[in-house]
């Protein structure tokens, strides 16, 4: 009887550390899996703002990027709007008018006209002037809009 109590235990003790075990590295494995899943998936839908332009723009060209991982993107957008498609376009992206004496949280070198790195496209044909430009700037991530010659440009970036 109490060889047959000591066997009982052996097995009980097998089946349980076996499945403590596996247990374990099932865990360990789907960790794993988390793991590959938030590096290589973050972040993979392609930005666009082109949902809020009006149904009259016409010639709308877009163009971005994603770093996959960190949040950083840039992005660029150039439609064929009116004058007053345009001014509602930033009132719904509460872009607010750039002046010279405008403070921001970040640095202001990153509120240019400029293609983003990696645009390789010669559609984006704005102007390098800031006069015109509504801008929404939080911490890291800058927005910024104008109007020139019947366009609206519109850059976003997170950097």
């Amino acid at each position: 009887m109490r060889r047959n109590r000591i066997i009982l235990c052996a097995i009980l003790l097998a089946v349980l550390g076996g499945g403590v075990w596996f247990g374990y590295r099932h865990y360990r494995y789907r960790q794993g899996v988390a793991l590959l899943s938030a590096i290589f998936s973050a972040d993979s839908g392609a930005r666009s703002w082109r949902g809020h332009l009006s149904t009259n723009a016409t010639d709308v060209l877009e163009w971005s990027w994603s770093d996959g991982f960190l949040p950083d993107y840039s992005y660029v957008m150039r439609a064929r709007v009116s004058r007053s498609d345009f001014e509602s376009f930033c009132t719904a992206l509460s872009l607010t008018l750039h002046t010279p004496d405008r403070s921001y949280t970040d640095d202001a070198h990153w509120l240019a006209w400029s293609a983003p790195p990696g645009f390789t496209n010669t559609w984006w044909d704005v102007s390098p002037s800031l006069e015109g430009t509504y801008v929404s700037q939080g911490n890291d991530t800058w927005s910024f809009a104008k109007y020139e010659n019947g366009f609206l440009y519109f850059q976003s970036l997170n950097h």
